[in-house]
């Protein structure tokens, strides 16, 4: 068996991880993603398309196009071909899509985004550590917290780290001057809240991390002194 695996070139073992992909692709579907393919292409590029539960926002294409190159690189780095495939120069194009289909983000892998991602987390050090009790819900969290921070320079926000604390998934977010300022009020507050409800993935979120024992989603706002300046809470009440 080993020598017949050796014996491979290597769109041959591009052609087994496609096929392992979406033989494993029916296992992969949850409240966030309908549906998963892989393809290989006469390049030896492996094009991976996820077809999500996501409207096409501009919110969610930003989200999505800063968190979708650091997440798809972690998941697959997981899978023991995957570091043999890139190494031998196949190429990895993942598209990330919206509920019509339409695109939400694309992201490349080679060799070159690979060793520079594995520098990246060999200079992080400590890894953040974080408070689920579950140590698979701890791995989950690291690694979306390793595609952060996200920013959002028209809202003024920064989202810098994402945990479970009791019954709650908190967003920790830095806010510029300004939208300190607006925290203040209470009528501000009310109104972002009313935004988020409107956000049909408020729902999907919540619904997301029931499983872990999430009850509610928190949004901590974090000033220029470090203190939290305003917080807003969503659960199923609220939807």
């Amino acid at each position: 068996m080993l020598l017949l695996i050796s014996c491979k070139n290597t769109r041959e073992k591009a052609q087994d991880f496609v096929n392992d992909y979406n033989g494993s692709a029916p296992s992969l579907s949850n409240p966030n993603i309908q549906s998963t393919i892989a393809e290989l292409k006469p390049d030896n590029t492996i094009v991976i398309i996820i077809v999500s539960t996501m409207p096409q926002t501009d919110e969610n294409r930003s989200i999505i196009g800063q968190m979708l190159p650091t997440i798809m690189t972690e998941t697959l780095s997981n899978i023991p071909s995957f570091q043999d495939l890139v190494s031998e120069n196949v190429k990895f194009r993942i598209e990330y899509r919206a509920n019509d289909n339409t695109k939400l983000g694309v992201a490349d892998i080679d060799k070159s985004s690979l060793k520079a991602a594995q520098l990246k987390n060999s200079k992080n050090g400590n890894d953040i550590k974080f408070n689920a009790a579950d140590p698979k819900v701890n791995e989950m969290l690291a690694m979306i917290n390793k595609a952060l921070p996200i920013v959002d320079k028209e809202a003024g926000t920064k989202i810098t780290k994402i945990d479970i604390l009791g019954e709650d998934l908190v967003y920790f977010v830095e806010v510029d001057q300004k939208m300190e300022g607006l925290l203040k009020s209470e009528n501000f507050k009310t109104i972002m809240k009313d935004e988020i409800l409107r956000n049909p993935q408020s729902k999907t979120l919540i619904n997301s991390v029931r499983s872990y024992g999430v009850k509610r989603v928190k949004y901590r706002y974090i000033g220029a002194n470090k203190k939290t300046v305003g917080e807003i809470s969503v659960d199923d009440k609220d939807l």
